[in-house]
């Protein structure tokens, strides 16, 4: 067995994502991933993101044209197991890509906005009246 199999954390940032994402596939038992200034081309989907089934810290602070269609894929790739979100300097994001965020993922405990201008206080106050307290990010 190569030795990067069983790598548990991972920092890469101020990469590309024509860099990055090619090489996250041979990390499958990732649990930690800080990906901070990751450059994302525009016309990017993030669909080359892997699936990491053991994934449950994300961070995206600060990368380059992370917009909020983005989550939704995320959460289908590492959505079940996710338990911190680290979204800080985002400005493509926007209250309405948050509102399900969630049932996007549901074992999401910490979520981190600082710095996220397009996020009003109103969202926080939606989830806190829309959501059981069991479902709320921490």
């Amino acid at each position: 067995m190569k030795p990067y199999k069983n790598l548990t954390s991972l920092v890469v940032t101020n990469a590309g994502s024509s860099v990055v994402f090619p090489l996250l596939d041979k990390f499958p038992a990732l649990r930690k991933l800080n990906l901070a200034g990751l450059s994302v081309p525009r016309d990017c989907s993030l669909q080359s993101f892997p699936n990491f089934q053991n994934l449950e810290w994300l961070e995206l602070m600060d990368s380059k044209n992370i917009r909020g269609d983005h989550l939704l894929v995320l959460s289908n790739k590492v959505g079940k197991t996710l338990r911190y979100l680290g979204l800080s300097k985002l400005q493509r994001i926007t209250d309405n890509h948050l509102r399900d965020l969630p049932h996007m993922f549901p074992a999401l405990r910490s979520l981190v906005l600082s710095q996220c201008s397009q996020i009003t206080d109103g969202l926080l106050v939606e989830w806190y009246i829309k959501h059981k307290q069991s479902e709320w990010p921490k």
